[in-house]
């Protein structure tokens, strides 16, 4: 079972309204974090189930697609979850020491 910390959360400077207050909820809730694998797929339903309710309240808001980016093939060991044009960065947790 893979573990992995949550490095950086990236907000792009061109970000929308929607792409910004996504962003600022993920800060809040996982920078610094240290995340199982399997649960990934649940931290990107939590963002878009985020972007729902935020449409709800102000259905004008612009949606932005929120995914998985999987392994990076460039750096190995690194993860990394979209939301719009910013980012997610996680790192591959390699032993912990005690």
């Amino acid at each position: 079972m893979k573990r992995y910390f949550v490095i950086s959360i990236y907000r792009s400077p061109d970000a929308n309204t929607m792409e910004r207050a996504l962003v600022e909820n993920a800060t809040r809730e996982f920078e610094d974090c240290i995340v199982h694998e399997e649960r990934i797929p649940t931290i990107v339903e939590r963002l878009k189930w985020i972007q729902r309710e935020l449409l709800k309240e102000r259905p004008r808001l612009k949606t932005v697609t929120v995914e998985d980016d999987g392994d990076s093939e460039f750096v190995p060991g690194h993860r990394s979850i979209s939301i719009g044009s910013s980012q997610i960065s996680l790192t591959l947790v390699k032993a912990e020491i005690m």
